[in-house]
This record gives structure tokens, sequence and C-alpha cells, in this order.
């Protein structure tokens, strides 16, 4: 008798994966802007009043996982990024590259926020304060539905005992997971919503936050988030709005002032022209001579550029 093979690690996990998103995923699907207001007013019920982050993902079954604990794309062999060997790189190369001033030696948050300002995988995923702006990334793939996700910050650290409120960059727990980045250290298993530092203008033209990840779960998959109807949602973007509503975000300026901040922030590293090519998730993206680091996935390399798109975030 012949059968079925079982399904591979990564079919059962894509499965899982999607059970778990549909937990958090709102009736609310925004085809147009009109419907980000429903699911605005829905956030601020649901998060009773408490300010939101938002993410948008140009695929909808994209993780809420930092770049560092994502698979590594260009060395398939070895599945994920060595992430101590790319910060050691980083840190001690740095210092002689960086256009802005390098952290001290033991400020490891302020390593990991530099590393990410210059689009090296870290275990920093981006957020912002604006949900228009998160719609703007989410719309950049049309072939694929993509998606928004809110967060209430304060939510996330009260349901994982870190906070009520925001933690502050100074808290212990936050230099144990950050300096796990650097040392391979054992940190506490947590996700942490921070209070941080704005270090570019990108970070403030786009309202940037981060949350901080001590492990390769993903936001939506840590035990917490079983009971996070409160603190976590996602809405869908089907692909056939996503022309509809790059044509409304164009109205309100939201393209041209996300794409200002990408050159700005770009022609601080790079003489060189955009670029029309794409990441390995289509999405666009425009080289970045990183700071004179030379910096590429896995080691340093002189002479190449990296790519910086949304998928880096």
């Amino acid at each position: 008798m012949i059968m079925d093979e079982p399904k591979t690690r990564e079919e059962a996990r894509t499965a899982d994966d999607a059970t778990i998103s549909s937990a958090h995923r709102s009736t609310i699907t925004v085809s147009d802007l009109k419907e980000l207001v429903d699911a605005t007013r829905e956030i601020l019920l649901r998060f009773n009043q408490d300010t939101a982050w938002w993410r948008g993902h140009a695929e909808a079954e994209w993780l809420l996982e930092p770049h560092a604990f994502r698979r590594n794309s260009e060395r398939l062999e070895k599945q994920f990024y060595s992430e101590t060997a790319l910060m050691g790189h980083f840190v001690s190369r740095a210092p002689s590259r960086s256009h802005r001033p390098c952290p001290d030696n033991n400020d490891y948050l302020g390593w990991l926020s530099l590393a990410q300002h210059y689009g090296l995988p870290t275990r920093l995923l981006d957020w912002t304060e604006n949900p228009l702006v998160a719609v703007y990334f989410a719309v950049e793939r049309p072939d694929e539905d993509g998606c928004i996700w809110a967060l209430s910050p304060t939510g996330l650290n009260r349901a994982s005992g870190a906070a009520d409120g925001l933690v502050q960059i100074r808290d212990p727990n936050v230099k144990k997971i950050a300096e796990s980045a650097f040392r391979g250290t054992s940190s506490p298993e947590e996700i942490i919503a921070l209070d941080g530092q704005e270090i570019d203008p990108r970070m403030l033209a786009q309202m940037s936050r981060f949350t901080l990840h001590s492990n390769r779960t993903p936001l939506e998959q840590v035990p917490e988030s079983a009971k996070s109807a409160n603190w976590l949602r996602q809405f869908v973007i089907p692909k056939n709005a996503k022309a509809t509503i790059r044509k409304q975000l164009s109205a309100f300026g939201i393209s041209d002032r996300v794409e200002r901040t990408r050159v700005a922030n770009a022609s601080v590293h790079s003489a060189s022209a955009p670029s029309k090519k794409r990441c390995e998730h289509g999405c666009a993206s425009m080289p970045v001579e990183v700071g004179l680091l030379h910096f590429r996935i896995g080691g340093p390399s002189r002479g190449r550029l990296t790519q910086s798109c949304a998928c880096a975030r």
C-alpha cells in the first residue's frame, strides 16, 4: 500500500501559521482608506484607547519576526543568519566607516539600532504609529494579498509581564536581550515594546517604533498571543484593492513622503542612482552602500551594495 508522504516541516509550519494568523484576523477587510478608518475605530475600542503601533506586510502570510530570525535567502545551506558573526563584523568595522558616532562598547541596544539603520538583519522589528505608512508598505506587492498589523505596545508588555507601559532602553532585560545578539548568551524569553531612540530622519518621518525579540518565535505565535485579542490584530488588504489604495495614498502625499525619506536616508550612504531591482520577496528596492561599511549579509564584502527594502524592516 502506498501512503501519502507526511507534510514537510515547512508545510506544517505554513499550515500552523495560517491557523494562528486567522485567530488575530479582523472581519474588516481594508479595500480602500475609508475601511482603514473602520479598522482604526476597531483598534481604539479593542486597545481601550491605547496608542497603536502599525506594521504593513506586502504578503498577508508573512510572520511578525525580525530579519535576523528569518531564513537566510543568500545562504540557504545555513538556513538562518549567524547573528553573533554579523554583529561582530559590524562592531569591528563600523567605527572607521560610519557617518555617525558609534555607541559605547557596552551599549548593545545602541549598536542594534545602528545596525538596523544600515539595513543589517537584527532582532529589532519596525513598527509605525502612522497606519497610512503601514498601508503604504502593505500595498507594495501587487500580486498577493497584503495586510496591516495593529499592536498595542502597552498591552503586549503588560501581557508578557515586562511593564505596564513602554519599556525603557536602560531596562535590565532589554540589555540582556540586546547583549545576546552579540555574545550568544541566554536572555529572558520576551518580546518587548521599546521606548526607543530616533537616530535618523526616516524614523521621525515614518514615526518608527520597535519591538525587541529574544528568539525566533514570531509575535503572533508566542504563548501570550492566545489571549491577544486586545493587543494584536490583523487586517487583510486584498490584492485587487492595492492599486486603488496606492492612488489614494498618493492623493494624501504619503507615497512621496515615504520615498523622500528613503532617498534621503540612502543618499547619506551612497551616490548610486535608485535601482528598479526587487528583493527576494518582490519588494521594490534601492541599492545602499552601507555608509561605506560595504557590509553584505553573512559578512563584510568590500565594494558591494546591500538592498534596502520593506522586507529588511
